[in-house]
């Protein structure tokens, strides 16, 4: 090998090994460190905030299976995801909780401001809405509203969900059961799904049934019954839910996806089917014996 061509492989390798080392720190993680000792701690979750983020979390205190089993929503701010605001801040503390599973009873999401906005179900109380007073750290959170259950039924423990929409609004949906007589045989009520707007996360409305029994249909008319996890998405003007069903009649031991649509502050048309007519690839089975839960 002559002087020229081992010039050229070491200008190669100087040029290749900073590549190299540069892939290695943007494609694997680094070792995880504790953001905070939380020996109940679960179901973390980042948000962001504008100028930074912010780390929520439930924290349970006593064991789910314990009839003085108490939960608390807790939440610290970094600028960098390094550092960490102390003390934590309490959104909710001593809710009593009420069910068998460990299951998330919040959902979160930013005001235009950076303010965080928070739905707690609060058990027999309702779903009650917090939001801080300035963003950041420093910002102490403030009961702004509850929305009771309807029925004398507590909200099941399914979380609320909390989401933005684009005219800087707010959308909350809840889970609970509802009267409906003769849904099925020896049942007088079903699970499904409610709604609630707020222009500023401190006014809300009533909470009004999204779902509705008589034009929310399987495309067999069957009743979509215990309906839950809505998930909401904006795409300009348009505003999409999906919530998953399990659906009433002789096909309904799986659940099935299904889509709600409507233009920015219009009403919402009624349900499209997703899943009812959707088969893997390659399979010949019937559609409808597949599940689709979350």
């Amino acid at each position: 090998m002559n002087r020229l061509n081992r010039f050229l492989l070491i200008v190669l390798a100087l040029l290749i090994t900073p590549g190299i080392i540069f892939a290695q720190e943007k494609l694997y993680w680094d070792f995880p460190e504790p953001v905070k000792q939380a020996y109940g701690g679960r179901f973390p979750e980042l948000v962001e905030t504008g100028s930074g983020m912010a780390l929520i979390w439930q924290d349970f205190e006593g064991n789910a299976d314990e009839l003085n089993a108490t939960i608390s929503i807790r939440v610290m701010f970094s600028d960098d995801g390094e550092t960490w605001s102390q003390p934590v801040l309490n959104v909710a503390v001593g809710i009593p909780y009420l069910w068998l599973e460990e299951v998330p009873l919040y959902s979160v999401s930013t005001a235009p401001d950076g303010r965080l906005i928070v739905a707690v179900a609060e058990g027999r109380s309702g779903v009650s809405i917090y939001i801080q007073g300035s963003p950041g750290a420093s910002g102490e959170f403030l009961k702004t509203a509850t929305i009771p259950p309807g029925s004398g039924n507590a909200d099941v423990p399914v979380a609320p969900r909390l989401a933005a929409t684009p005219d800087g609004g707010f959308l909350l949906f809840l889970t609970r059961r509802t009267e409906a007589a003769g849904v099925a045989p020896g049942r007088n009520s079903l699970l499904t799904v409610f709604s609630a707007s707020s222009t500023d996360g401190v006014q809300w409305g009533a909470g009004t049934l999204f779902i509705s029994l008589d034009n929310d249909r399987a495309i067999d008319g069957g009743i979509l019954d215990q309906n839950f996890l809505p998930s909401y998405f904006a795409d300009g003007d348009d505003e999409y839910v999906v919530f998953q069903s399990l659906r009433t009649g002789s096909n309904n031991l799986v659940y099935q996806l299904y889509l709600k649509h409507r233009k920015q502050g219009g009403d919402w048309e009624s349900a499209i089917p997703i899943t009812e007519n959707l088969l893997p690839e390659g399979l010949g089975s019937n559609s409808l014996l597949w599940d689709n839960q979350r």
